[in-house]
């Protein structure tokens, strides 16, 4: 009996202290806001957690394995979608509470290019962290998280999420607007990033033009009514069956787990569990071996 309860309370110890390290490790949570929220199929909005951190792992493998090497291993080792978003994954620190949030989409006036593209953004306590996008694949429904250094530094993206801010993209400019005013942001990694209000759309297609030219509420109806259409579509079902299998364990079944609380809080709770558990057990065998010997 002592031998058995030894053995407890050392299974005990070690159940603290995996939960001490689980604690001192980031947290990643989904916060579901922002006008594109409800537009966000529901199986990637409640998995950006879980591929954003499989991301985050991935990276600093790469950057572990190669960051003494020359500069011409570097490059030509770590693949270029994982160079740059090294950069981001070297500023989380283990301490650190981020909170996946504001969903929303770019639309393509002319039509889309074969994916579909969900951005995300991503705060390190309280603090912009970066802007990443989950692309879906539309014949094949293949779902990966993609990083643009472009996009998230020199687009001006972040500065203009507002609550109603409906983006869309006509030739190589992303417009941003609110029922109020209509600006185009510009990308120039060269070392500029502006916007700019626009009267007219720069495009000779009439198809464009006439989109640009609509009210604010009718480019919103068009865009959420097309939206809704992925949300509902073979694509999105695809998607879902894929990220399933490639996830395995690590997806969340987006009716059993609410968007805002994140997988480490889920880990921290059924941990605790464990441990007052096996406490109890404990105290329990401990009473009764002293009545025993009584």
């Amino acid at each position: 009996m002592k031998k058995f309860i030894f053995w407890m309370l050392f299974l005990t110890i070690c159940l603290i202290g995996t939960n001490v390290r689980q604690a001192e490790a980031y947290t990643v949570t989904m916060k579901s806001d922002g006008l594109y929220a409800e537009i966000v199929p529901d199986h990637i909005k409640v998995n950006a957690v879980p591929m954003f951190e499989k991301k985050v792992r991935k990276a600093r493998k790469y950057y572990e394995k190669y960051k003494d090497a020359d500069d011409y291993t570097y490059i030509k080792k770590i693949p270029d979608e994982y160079r740059d978003f090294i950069e981001v994954v070297k500023k989380i620190q283990e301490t650190d509470e981020i909170v996946i949030r504001h969903p929303f989409y770019i639309y393509y006036v002319a039509g889309e290019g074969g994916y579909y593209s969900y951005y995300f953004v991503a705060e390190r306590n309280g603090e912009k962290l970066c802007i990443f996008k989950i692309n879906v694949d539309e014949y094949e429904g293949t779902t990966k998280v993609f990083y643009d250094k472009g996009l998230d530094c020199y687009s001006l993206l972040g500065e203009n999420l507002g609550e109603e801010t409906l983006f869309y993209q006509i030739n190589m400019e992303i417009y941003a607007e609110t029922p109020d005013q209509i600006k185009v942001l510009k990308e120039d990694p060269a070392g500029g990033r502006w916007q700019m209000e626009k009267d007219a759309a720069d495009t000779t297609d009439r198809d464009c033009q006439e989109f640009y030219q609509k009210t604010y509420e009718e480019k919103k109806e068009i865009i959420f009514e097309f939206l809704n259409g992925i949300k509902e579509g073979k694509t999105a079902k695809q998607s879902e069956k894929n990220l399933k299998k490639e996830l395995e364990d690590d997806y969340i079944e987006p009716a059993s787990a609410p968007v805002s609380m994140g997988i480490g809080k889920w880990v921290y709770f059924a941990i605790g569990v464990g441990v007052l558990f096996v406490l109890i057990i404990i105290v329990v065998l401990i009473f009764r071996s002293k009545r025993t010997e009584k």
